[in-house]
């Protein structure tokens, strides 16, 4: 799969942000096309032996690159962190290729800057490397990963501004070796604010789902995103969270999965209601509009996790599920993979966004093959996983 996604984007779309299934040419930002798709997906091509289409693309990006970071108009500081710091930082982890740790570095002092614009210290959305105009308010959500990046940035340079500039909006226990408990006291509180705030439980089934409190008011509906959560809890647990983690991480995993079972495509939606009233057959709701596949990571990421926690044998069976249904609904005959509509019921949309996002290669194909890999590969005690799927080395606690 992942040489059929690269065949597709390096025929038609080499060195563009993304490719376009619809014209089979390159797309990206209009002012500031970074090659998305390209670095992004250089650990992937790493990880799965492609180590010829790996030096290509690692070659273009010392001879390209610099340029490339270095042009005005906006971009997404959220996306180009995970994205293209997390690939370089990875991509050079992985590989030793300096070069590769150079523009990461050259990035991070390009991004730096935006740290620095409002007192708080919590960066705008989009940010001009050039200009350093910003657009739109910070989001919490986003800028509360990009320390993994920034930490891991100043480990390798030896530049503490990176450290100090994210310290001041959050951390990461695990990065950090499991040196500072406050922040395995924050991810416990948090965890303890979803089961006590969040869960919910379907009718007739009881396909346990985390909701959202709108107002006030609890909605049984929970993004496709979301299924990051069951991974995410069984990583916990094995690096010492109570068991009853695990226990809400499976009941979380089999309705992540459902999600995908029970549609006629036999792919999840990109937002799922839950029935809770009585007298109604069914656990699931789909609306039209909800109703599409963006190929998404954050199930098989989740199944990758709870496999190798768990040596649940049925975890790996619904990953091939899940592959087959890419497989049959959304590979391209010319390379490369598509988003679709109208999951639910059918008749398939091909072709549902322009774009075969990044991500599909840089997480969703990298944790299916990790999926069926040994524990060895990338082993979730040496290593932790950005936002991206890009791996970084845990820290050594050398006390």
């Amino acid at each position: 799969m992942v040489q059929w996604a690269w065949k597709g984007y390096s025929e038609y779309a080499y060195g563009h942000d993304s490719l376009n299934v619809k014209t089979y040419k390159g797309t990206g930002l209009p002012d500031h096309d970074m090659a998305l798709t390209l670095v992004d997906a250089l650990d992937t091509l790493y990880l799965v032996g492609m180590f010829d289409e790996f030096d290509r693309a690692s070659e273009w990006v010392a001879n390209n690159m610099e340029q490339r970071i270095f042009l005005s108009g906006f971009i997404s500081f959220f996306e180009t962190t995970i994205r293209l710091m997390g690939g370089l930082l990875s991509s050079y982890y992985m590989s030793g290729h300096v070069h590769l740790l150079t523009i990461a570095n050259k990035l991070g002092m390009a991004l730096s800057p935006a740290f620095e614009v409002y007192e708080h210290g919590v960066p705008a959305k989009d940010f001009d490397i050039v200009t350093k105009h910003t657009r739109a308010a910070p989001s919490l959500a986003e800028v509360g990963t990009l320390q993994m990046e920034f930490k891991y940035l100043a480990r390798l340079t030896g530049y503490p501004k990176y450290h100090d500039q994210v310290e001041r909006i959050s951390d990461s226990w695990l990065l950090s070796g499991k040196k500072d408990d406050k922040f395995k006291t924050q991810y416990m509180t948090a965890v303890d604010g979803i089961t006590d705030k969040l869960l919910g439980k379907s009718k007739p089934n009881g396909f346990v789902f985390i909701g959202e409190l709108v107002y006030g008011k609890f909605e049984p509906k929970m993004d496709h995103l979301v299924c990051f959560v069951p991974g995410m809890l069984a990583l916990g647990y094995q690096n010492g969270m109570p068991e009853e983690h695990l226990t809400l991480a499976k009941q979380l995993m089999e309705t992540c999965y459902q999600m995908y079972a029970q549609m006629e495509a036999k792919l999840a939606p990109e937002i799922m209601y839950f029935n809770m009233k009585e007298n109604v057959e069914e656990d699931l709701l789909v609306s039209a509009t909800d109703a599409f596949n963006l190929l998404r990571p954050e199930t098989v990421e989740s199944l990758m996790v709870l496999y190798r926690v768990t040596k649940d044998e049925k975890y790996r069976e619904y990953g091939r599920e899940i592959m087959k249904a890419f497989e049959k609904n959304c590979r391209l005959e010319r390379g490369g993979y598509a988003s679709i509509g109208n999951v639910a019921k059918g008749p398939i949309h091909i072709g549902f966004r322009n774009e075969m996002e990044s991500f599909f290669i840089a997480e969703t194909l990298k944790y299916l093959f990790l999926l069926f890999s040994d524990d060895s590969m990338l082993p979730l005690d040496k290593i932790v996983f950005n936002t991206e799927a890009h791996p970084f080395p845990i820290e050594k606690n050398d006390s």
